[in-house]
């Protein structure tokens, strides 16, 4: 059957992979993770890993525009990775193919089928993106001719006509509604109970606000002030938790610095205790193991964690009235998912 690679970058792609590699009865011998951004697996985790070249960590683009013998150097380092630890025909599953790293692997010879596989957010928009249109698309038919590595799979989030696709997985019904349902193969649940010493009542999910330039740190800060002001008046936690996107560790060092200072100022003015996640702790496990309080804008974990029985708190329109540009941003996001606004509905008293 060849054997099957996983691109797997967050926790939830984590537990979904896991549970593919169960419910297909696949051979864990036979499966390898590629990590990007850093992702670190949890502890007890028995399936081969392997991280993208060195260098390209925090890189989210291989294409290097005119430096096209720079593109084709890390071109060959994926493919020296693929010859090395794939070898021969392969099964490959990706979050999605709008990603130069997707392209690539997708169009290595060896690779014989892609699957979609759900991550977050992304999967429950109301509409396939469309990554080029107008002249964009006429553009596009030449960089397929002219650079087919980067651009063989490029055109949509999720490529169904290519005549590798073989379909999407995901955990609800509810994933890739744009698509046909044969199309799409859900999974038997991926969360799991486990157990920490110190249990948080309440889980602040920093989210990652850098992908918008138009938002700053210091706002962001402002909103972290006034949720625990609002905990000092109206909340009885004791244990509080807080996790960053895995992306901060990698690129934003500064804005988790100053992240850790404010809540160390919390630490001493408040009879409660905020205490940073680990990386490698899933805050999907956690919400379906203890059912903590979740308070978050938009990051994906407070669809998962509301799915695995926790209540879900959005301070959206909290952090609009602090920066009118966020405000323009959530309206954009709530349009674009029928999801998200069932699920992350704010509680607005």
């Amino acid at each position: 059957m060849g054997k099957h690679l996983f691109l797997v970058h967050s926790q939830i792609v984590y537990l979904i992979t896991c549970q593919i590699i169960q419910d297909k009865s696949l051979k864990e011998e036979e499966c390898i993770l590629l990590l990007e951004r850093g992702f670190v697996p949890p502890a007890g985790n028995n399936i081969r890993t392997v991280s993208v070249p060195a260098g390209l960590l925090t890189k989210q683009r291989i294409w290097t525009g005119f430096r096209l013998g720079e593109t084709k150097r890390i071109i060959q380092e994926y493919d020296r990775l693929l010859e090395k630890e794939m070898g021969e025909s392969f099964y490959f599953y990706t979050p999605q193919t709008g990603t130069d790293p997707a392209n690539i692997i997708i169009s290595h010879p060896h690779c014989y089928r892609y699957f979609i596989v759900e991550e977050g957010i992304g999967s429950y928009r109301r509409e396939n993106i469309h990554y080029f249109r107008g002249y964009r698309w006429i553009a596009l038919q030449v960089f397929k001719r002219l650079f087919p590595r980067i651009y063989t799979v490029k055109e949509y989030f999720v490529t169904v006509s290519h005549p590798k696709f073989a379909g999407c997985i995901g955990i609800s019904e509810k994933v890739f509604p744009y698509l046909d349902r044969q199309c799409v193969q859900v999974l038997r649940s991926p969360f799991r109970k486990i157990s920490l010493d110190e249990i948080p009542e309440a889980i602040i999910v920093l989210d990652y606000i850098q992908g918008f330039k138009r938002l700053s740190t210091t706002d962001y800060l402002e909103l972290l002030r006034q949720l625990d002001a609002f905990f000092s008046t109206h909340c009885h936690y004791k244990e509080l938790g807080f996790k960053f996107h895995p992306t901060h560790y990698l690129k934003h060092p500064e804005f988790v610095e100053d992240v850790r200072k404010l809540f160390q100022h919390f630490n001493q003015e408040r009879p409660y205790l905020y205490r940073e996640i680990a990386p490698e702790i899933s805050l999907e496990n956690i919400a379906f193991s203890y059912a903590p309080d979740f308070y978050g804008l938009f990051s994906s974990s407070l669809v998962y964690a509301r799915i695995a029985g926790s209540n879900i708190y959005g301070l959206n329109i909290l952090f609009g009235k602090i920066s009118p540009a966020y405000r323009n941003i959530w309206e954009g996001l709530k349009s674009m998912h029928d999801f998200q606004e069932e699920e992350l509905r704010l509680n607005e008293g």
